[in-house]
């Protein structure tokens, strides 16, 4: 199984950083204690996704102050993860690979318009027992026909509806099931959707936030439910051609990710590197559900709880110019075609948009990193849903160079 995991030490202005998240929680309700432990039983889950929200344009991850005072707010009480990947640069695909803790090459949804495989395991299906399952979404590709409503007993796709109308039914269907166990999924496609409107779409966004936070005080889940909020993929603003499709850089595939426990337990600022397959595991293992056996993603409660170990790695695929994958790691991301005729190096602790390519300065550094993206698609072709793109049972000398990697245990 891949791991997701490298602590790099924390500077002292990240820790200043996280003292400042961790210090402004807001109060909680007036119902049971809140909880001092991370989750580990049933409880209710409220996931938003949100196609096209760049993690550049939150405050809480370094934009300017004042444009998403609500995310901001959710980031206090939040593990805020600040390096979160998406593992494809749209919203379908991504979206379906939080729900099956599985890459877009095995789950089968490389781009909008394709079918979610039957035989990946959703989120859904697996927390269904004892619970009410809900989602309302309104992004592109994302609808019943082509299997995003595997697992939900609700599910109103209601394509370019935008969040207003999409959160308002999410919203009054969780009112009443407030006492009970829930699973609710709430997407929206609005910032995808903006071009040049971009900001008005980001607070409408963050105005959402704002609403379902206020929404969660009034019905005494604060101390109850854990909250998500993540976007499923950026959105590039003319940083990057787009020639044969949406790329793989930083502007398209990190997202912010804020993972809110009850009672906004742990709260803390994270810098690791970690993915969007990830969150699947985190969330099974926060509701005391068995992994599933075929996810690639790792819970991530370990790094919550500072027990997480080597390597903090993250990956990612686009049908783009035939095939591109990449890697990101220790600050750097590789984006690298399928047949490896072209490669592309950015040093992301100083270019975090990935503006300029240093692979002709840094050979070593893509040396390394091409051999654990080639490490991860060995991973990847053995695990196809689809039998006839499934690749040979990996053998031993392959195993071993995996294990030597840190994917393999």
């Amino acid at each position: 199984m891949i791991r997701t995991a490298a602590r790099p030490a924390r500077t002292a202005v990240t820790f200043t950083l996280a003292l400042a998240l961790a210090g402004g929680l807001s109060g909680c309700g007036g119902g049971a204690p809140a909880p001092t432990e991370l989750p580990s039983a049933p409880h209710p889950l409220v996931i938003v996704a949100i196609d096209g929200l760049r993690a550049d344009r939150v405050g809480a991850l370094g934009a300017s102050v004042g444009k998403t005072p609500n995310l901001d707010a959710l980031a206090r009480e939040s593990v805020a993860f600040t390096w979160a990947f998406a593992q494809a640069p749209q919203g379908a695909p991504s979206l379906a690979t939080v729900l099956t803790g599985v890459y877009p090459s095995t789950h089968g949804v490389r781009q909008p318009g394709e079918a979610l495989a039957d035989e990946a395991l959703a989120l859904g299906e697996i927390l269904a027992a004892g619970r009410e399952t809900a989602a309302f979404v309104e992004g592109e590709g994302v609808t019943a026909d082509l299997g995003f409503a595997q697992g939900f007993t609700v599910f109103e796709a209601r394509p370019g509806s935008g969040i207003r109308d999409v959160g308002a039914r999410a919203i009054a269907w969780m009112k009443d099931r407030a006492q009970k166990n829930f699973l609710l999924l709430i997407e929206s496609g609005e910032p995808a959707r903006a071009g040049a409107s971009y900001d008005g779409a980001l607070a409408a966004v963050d105005g959402f936030v704002g609403e379902l936070l206020g929404a969660l005080r009034q019905l005494d889940l604060d101390d109850r439910a854990t909250l998500v909020v993540f976007g499923t993929n950026g959105l590039d603003l003319g940083e990057h051609p787009a020639d044969g499709g949406p790329s793989l850089h930083a502007t398209l595939t990190r997202v912010p990710l804020f993972v809110r426990f009850p009672g906004g337990v742990r709260a803390q600022v994270t810098e690791e590197y970690v993915e969007l397959a990830d969150l699947g595991p985190t969330l099974l293992a926060a509701n005391g559900a068995a992994p599933r056996g075929n996810a690639h993603g790792k819970s991530l409660l370990p790094l919550v709880r500072g027990e997480g170990k080597p390597p903090y790695i993250a990956f990612g695929e686009s049908p783009r110019r035939g095939g591109e994958r990449f890697v990101a790691m220790a600050g750097y991301q590789l984006i690298r075609t399928t047949e490896g005729d072209r490669s592309e190096l950015y040093r992301l602790s100083t270019d975090p948009l990935g503006l300029a390519d240093v692979s002709a300065t840094e050979a070593q550094r893509v040396a390394v990193l091409g051999d654990h993206l080639a490490a991860w698609e060995k991973l990847v072709a053995v695990s196809s849903l689809d039998p006839d793109k499934q690749a040979a049972p990996l053998d031993d000398a392959t195993l071993e160079k995996l294990k030597s990697l840190g994917y393999v245990q």
